[in-house]
């Protein structure tokens, strides 16, 4: 599913390339995730982290959020997570619109399909 939810991000995000960071963990897969975004690192900025044992979940969104991003805020997502169209434009437009420190935490609807 990383194929489709790259698809989906990283147009969105490269309009916005001096405030999104896209960092994608692998959590030592064994399918063709590095494949995949060796195909996006052609026409997009990814910083593309690869574990070198399987950390569980938990293990790679804490990696994620406490070390691997550098931004402000965190925004983790699934391979199997798909952004509808113009997500990304909305929520960087609220972040601005706020003080930084006025905003612990960002709910989002989710959809399932």
């Amino acid at each position: 599913m990383l194929d489709v939810c790259l698809a989906t991000i990283l147009p969105q995000a490269s309009v916005f390339v001096e405030t999104v960071e896209i960092v994608v963990s692998d959590n030592a897969s064994s399918d063709a995730t590095q494949t995949v975004l060796g195909r996006y690192a052609e026409q997009y900025c990814i910083r593309n982290h690869r574990n070198c044992n399987n950390i569980g979940l938990l293990g790679n969104i804490t990696l994620v959020a406490g070390s691997l991003a550098t931004g402000e805020y965190v925004w983790l997502l699934g391979d199997d997570d798909l952004i509808a169209e113009g997500a990304i434009a909305k929520i960087v437009a609220m972040l601005k619109r706020v003080q930084p420190l006025d905003i612990d935490l960002v709910a989002l609807n989710v959809g399932y399909f």
